[in-house]
């Protein structure tokens, strides 16, 4: 599944499986560390066997709309490749 717009607020949403939950706690670790170092945090929902990920930005206000493109993709981080699916 690619990522998808959802709207109220605008956001990137996408949602990863995992075999359990133990596969599924290390990738939010991976991630919140990732988020932390670039200064983006998503919201993340842990439930066994998967992660929902949400990006949007509150940079002064903004929104994709006004400032025509989105918060730091996870999908950019090289590093995390290994992690994402």
């Amino acid at each position: 599944m690619d990522w998808e717009i959802q709207q109220d607020p605008e956001r990137l949403v996408k949602t990863f499986g995992f075999a359990n939950f133990q596969e599924a706690l290390a990738f939010v670790k991976r991630v919140g560390e990732l988020a932390e170092a670039q200064g983006h945090h998503p919201r993340l929902t842990l439930e066994w066997g998967r992660v929902t990920v949400e990006w949007w930005t509150h940079s002064a206000g903004a929104s994709r709309k006004r400032t025509g493109r989105w918060p730091a993709s996870p999908t950019s981080w090289g590093s995390l490749g290994r992690v994402w699916r």
